[in-house]
């Protein structure tokens, strides 16, 4: 998987992609950086049959991203044509010589189980690719992609773009009740298999050390002394010299490294190069001088080898990358790709800094600038002083690795996504052992691996001050309580007027309706309700046409025709001016009553929106409750069995899926 950085090879790329061909090359968009993706049909372990199949499936989910119009797709193509592949080659093994089509239910969930236990492998001695069986199934989250890959070869076949499919649907939550069979056959925990692709979250009391002694480093004499390194370089414009700062063997440059006596720069002594005199009386003296002013006569030369130098910096440089998480909420993704003119802040107004982010998976590439505050000035001024050059208003990702001491003046090294998880992890490690002796708890009992992706679902204080939208929504959906509550009101009180908190909402809606309108691409929908419906029936055919600007446009006129927008467990009310009347929360007839509502009133309301990934847990919930109160007969009065039952219904129809717990 070739990176790509020209033009020309990206333009090559786009033209040589041929659906007919059973050699592809995809370009993909990975961390903001594009790359290749090469899928060769012919060494694939199925037919030429299935192979026919697997072309017409995966072209047409690529015509639907419109791909080759300018757009790369996300690095998900990868998965997406594995699993497909995948299911191809074990519904073959298990049933040769039939059509997806002809198969029953029971015989395509076998399939999708029996996925689970398999993988593709690449055989590089015979250059062909192997359907290999492991003891063992794979991870939720291999199931919940094979899913999706299900979901198209259904969807392709049914809406008749494609040669065969199957023509029943496949769902997760069945197949898991397979699998829970299996794990306890196999002395396997199922609460472990099914937790383990959930990226979890930074305890509170973890969250405060962490950020604390973040902060703590950002502000630590060794930071400072960092930074009057890379400054006294900077000023002296003579990179050429840093090379021997740190090589010479046996002189006078290292003595005064190792013993940091200023005698050993300053005592004539012959046989010095030319080199070595110019990098003791440019760059060596002044650093020195600038040391003792910031620290007295007392203090050490702090970095006696360049490898304490590197550490330094790499502490420095993960100190910060920990308050963006912090500060932004932002994944781990978009944070690492990172550059220097991706941050703006104002000169006398910090706390109005905006940042935009490189990566393309954010808002489907849609360049947006989103408000930062709280340190984000003091880590961003940090890392833009820990390189050699001035590197402010440029492309130089901020996240970075120094340069070779032979080539000082080549740019730093991107750090890339993988390894900086990895750097954080160990940043991580240490910072447990320098809080052993500061806090009573067992830290590494309590959390002991961290990921940047849990900086995502970090406390509130920093969630209020990071959101452009809805402050009291975001931190219900955060924590998962209902509206209202009085320690959110703690929170948002003193932050929000009236005026303000309309603009807030106004914008959160803002941001929520193209959320929708790009969630009909989308193989299985995340919004569901009669809101998501007028939004994709009415809104969607007005903007299919429309340029980037004229969307954004109708999409301002769009906003104005919603009256509020109202967030409960369940979902969202999107009270819409033609629909007010029929608000079925209306305790007049009249005038609706948002706040003043219940979830069986909300179902089947047309201003309602609700979304798998915020609100499906709550909605499982209701129906739960709601079986239980029936089938543990707690109902005397038929009314009230019969709102149970509406409600139990409603969910259902919500989220087809909750069937699995039983039809009422």
């Amino acid at each position: 998987m070739r990176k790509l950085t020209y033009e020309k090879d990206i333009q090559e790329t786009y033209s040589s992609y041929d659906p007919e061909s059973d050699f592809w090359i995809i370009l993909y968009e990975g961390n903001g950086n594009l790359h290749q993706y090469k899928l060769d049909f012919s060494i694939q372990p199925i037919s030429q049959i299935m192979r026919i199949l697997a072309k017409q499936v995966l072209s047409e989910w690529l015509k639907d991203l419109n791909y080759g119009e300018g757009n790369p797709v996300k690095s998900g193509i990868i998965k997406m044509a594995t699993k497909t592949l995948l299911l191809l080659s074990v519904f073959e093994k298990l049933f040769p010589q039939k059509k997806l089509s002809e198969v029953d239910q029971t015989s395509l969930e076998i399939c999708v189980t029996t996925a689970m236990y398999h993988s593709l492998v690449q055989n590089p001695s015979e250059n062909n690719i192997t359907l290999k069986l492991h003891p063992q199934p794979f991870r939720k989250g291999y199931l919940t992609t094979l899913i999706t890959a299900y979901r198209l070869l259904y969807r392709y076949h049914q809406e008749g773009r494609c040669n065969d499919g199957p023509e029943r649907i496949v769902t997760q939550p069945v197949i898991t009740k397979y699998l829970k069979e299996d794990l306890a056959a196999l002395n396997f925990d199922f609460q472990d298999w099914k937790n383990s692709n959930s990226y979890g979250s930074i305890p509170f009391v973890v969250a405060n050390l962490l950020m604390a002694d973040a902060i703590e480093t950002l502000k630590s004499p060794r930071t400072k002394q960092l930074l009057l390194y890379f400054e006294t370089i900077r000023e002296t414009r003579r990179l050429d010299l840093v090379n021997k700062m740190w090589t010479s063997n046996k002189n006078k440059i290292k003595k005064f490294r190792l013993t940091s006596n200023i005698d050993c720069l300053t005592r004539p002594f012959g046989g010095d190069s030319h080199e070595s005199v110019e990098c003791k009386s440019l760059i060596m003296i002044p650093l020195y001088n600038e040391l003792y002013r910031a620290f007295g006569p007392n203090y050490q030369f702090p970095w006696p080898k360049y490898n304490d130098l590197q550490n330094d910096h790499q502490r420095v440089m993960l100190a910060c990358y920990i308050i963006f998480l912090f500060v932004m909420g932002k994944r781990g993704g978009e944070v690492g790709p990172l550059r220097a003119c991706d941050i703006s802040i104002p000169q006398y107004r910090s706390d109005s800094a905006t940042f935009t982010t490189p990566n393309f998976k954010t808002n489907d590439g849609i360049q947006s600038t989103q408000g930062v505050t709280d340190f984000i000035e003091d880590a961003f001024e940090t890392l833009v002083g820990l390189f050699y050059t001035d590197i402010r208003d440029t492309e130089t990702p901020l996240f970075s690795t120094l340069p070779f001491l032979k080539s000082t003046d080549k740019p730093n090294g991107k750090v890339s996504q993988g390894h900086l998880s990895k750097l954080l992890q160990d940043y991580y490690l240490e910072f447990i052992e320098r809080a052993a002796t500061q806090v009573e708890i067992e830290i590494r009992e309590i959390h002991p691996q961290i990921s940047p992706h849990q900086f995502r679902h970090s406390f509130a204080e920093f969630s209020l001050r990071r959101f452009d939208g809805n402050v009291e929504e975001l931190l219900r959906q955060v924590f998962r309580h209902g509206l209202n509550l009085k320690w959110i009101k703690t929170y948002s009180a003193d932050k929000l007027d009236e005026t303000t908190n309309q603009r807030l909402n106004q914008d959160y809606i803002r941001e929520l309706v193209p959320r929708v309108l790009r969630d009909h691409s989308n193989l299985e929908s995340d919004f569901v309700g009669g809101m998501a419906v007028y939004i994709n029936t009415t809104i969607r055919p007005q903007t299919l046409h429309m340029t980037p600007s004229e969307f954004e446009k109708h999409l301002d006129r769009v906003v104005e025709d919603f009256v509020s927008i109202t967030p409960h467990e369940y979902g969202w009310c999107l009270l819409h001016k033609n629909f007010a009347t029929q608000a079925k929360c209306s305790l007049d007839g009249i005038t609706p009553s948002p706040r003043a509502t219940t979830s069986k009133k909300c179902n089947g309301c047309i201003n309602f929106l609700s979304s798998r990934r915020s609100h499906f847990s709550a909605q499982r919930q209701i129906a739960i409750t709601h079986i239980d109160f029936i089938e543990s007969k707690i109902w005397k009065l038929p009314e009230l069995k019969r709102a149970s039952t509406l409600a139990v219904r409603d969910a259902q129809k919500l989220f087809p899926e909750l069937r699995e717990l039983g039809e009422i």
